[in-house]
């Protein structure tokens, strides 16, 4: 296998053709997260304040009910979005990535002619 071929197919990684959409996944998980808690918060206050103790079973259809306007309106569709092009920009660009692959190799086997050339008619 020739150096550039190695060096072509050692770039195509899990990483590099999905790192942006486990970005943008962490961030999400973070987010949710951080929606967790400060609804959970809040929930606990407004309990405290009516002077009523803290029910979790009826803190869960307030939380599923707001993450599910929220994934609606926005994070749900930023990461299909992210996740699409992520996954789709292997298919789409493959072509463009071959002929930059044959453009290479055609170049690489010109240079060995012209070494070779050289070598002749010295």
């Amino acid at each position: 296998m020739s150096e550039l071929k190695k060096d072509y197919t050692s770039k195509n990684t899990f990483w590099r053709n999905w790192g942006a959409a486990i970005i943008l996944a962490v961030f999400f998980l973070v987010s949710w997260g951080g929606q967790f808690a400060t609804q959970l918060t809040v929930e606990k206050q407004n309990s405290e304040q009516h002077g009523q103790a803290f029910q979790m079973s009826e803190f869960w259809p307030q939380f599923w009910s707001s993450t599910l306007e929220n994934w609606q309106s926005e994070w749900l569709q930023l990461f299909m979005q992210a996740l699409l092009i992520s996954g789709f920009s292997v298919y789409i660009f493959r072509k463009q990535d071959e002929e930059h692959f044959k453009t290479q190799l055609m170049i690489e086997e010109l240079k060995k002619e012209i070494r070779s050339g050289r070598t002749k008619e010295n």
